[in-house]
């Protein structure tokens, strides 16, 4: 556990030994830069939690190698573009959240590549739109949580994939 100290990023192969390790907690530092090969080799890691730092942008490469992680957490950071290719690779993941982030709007198949995720959770974003299709490719999604943004409308369309 790693949680709640003064860590302000995450350097390359630092946790590399620990390769039986199943859940990492990274929370509540001010981490604002993961090395692209921070993870490396935590073969068996289901739970990974970045919340509450200052993240303004993860690379697909710090979560290429993380196949059999489950949940990511990601709230309460700087995220204000949603990060499409994060869970290019992860093809266990099912849970996502990023509540209390800066996101504005979503793309067009935003989640495309996440297509075993039965939850997420998008609250308490300033997220006033988000494209037809950003949730195509989602045939498992149970809970989709968008409440306290900004949204004003919504289209035919919005919902369907």
């Amino acid at each position: 556990l790693l949680q709640g100290n003064r860590l302000t990023h995450v350097p390359g192969n630092v946790l590399s030994s620990f390769s039986q390790l199943s859940s990492l907690y990274l929370n509540s530092n001010n981490i604002t830069f993961v090395d692209p090969a921070a993870l490396t080799g935590l073969s068996q890691l289901s739970y990974l939690d970045l919340s509450s730092n200052s993240l303004t942008f993860l690379s697909p490469q710090v979560t290429q190698s993380l196949l059999t992680l489950q949940q990511l957490k990601l709230d309460s950071n700087l995220f204000s573009v949603f990060p499409t290719l994060l869970c290019q690779n992860m093809t266990m993941l099912q849970q996502l959240s990023m509540v209390n982030n800066l996101l504005q709007t979503l793309p067009p198949n935003a989640l495309i590549h996440c297509p075993t995720l039965v939850n997420i959770n998008l609250d308490n974003n300033p997220i006033s739109n988000f494209s037809v299709g950003a949730f195509n490719g989602l045939p498992s999604l149970g809970v989709l949580s968008l409440g306290f943004n900004a949204l004003t409308t919504l289209q035919p369309g919005h919902f369907s994939g």
